[in-house]
């Protein structure tokens, strides 16, 4: 699918360590005519990353990750292409997230459980905010 066409379309990176989660958030955002790669690891993610031939529009991962955490993930993969948007989610409270490391700084945040609506009022802001820079 062509970065370029309207807000809702393009590619989305989701890392998520919860299979289910996961096969979740992969339903509801190719319902909405996204093309997905999953990661259910941050080494599969960075492969994703480095391998893909298109453009990333959005990086979609779990805060609590094994290994390393995902704004540690974020920003390894925004420097290879930092016009990537970046969404966070976690299930874990802002103490928790201190404790791990896991500043958001700053970026769009969604707390779970959520909403498939939430999550696509999240990724359509992200992505009609991205081609206002583009």
């Amino acid at each position: 699918m062509d970065s370029t066409e309207g807000e809702g379309s393009g590619t989305v990176l989701v890392v998520e360590d919860d299979s289910a989660v996961l096969k979740l958030l992969r339903m509801v955002l190719e319902g909405r005519g996204l093309e997905v790669l999953e990661a259910t690891t941050v080494d599969r993610a960075m492969e994703l990353a480095e391998e893909y031939r298109g453009r990333i529009r959005l990086l979609i991962t779990d805060l609590i990750m094994p290994r390393l955490n995902g704004r540690k993930l974020a920003d390894r993969i925004l420097e290879g292409d930092p016009t990537i948007a970046v969404l966070f989610m976690s299930g874990y409270t802002a103490d928790v997230l201190e404790e791990e490391d896991a500043d958001i700084d700053g970026r769009p945040f969604l707390l779970k459980p959520f909403s498939p609506a939430a999550l696509l009022a999240e990724v359509n802001r992200l992505l009609s905010r991205q081609g206002e820079v583009a």
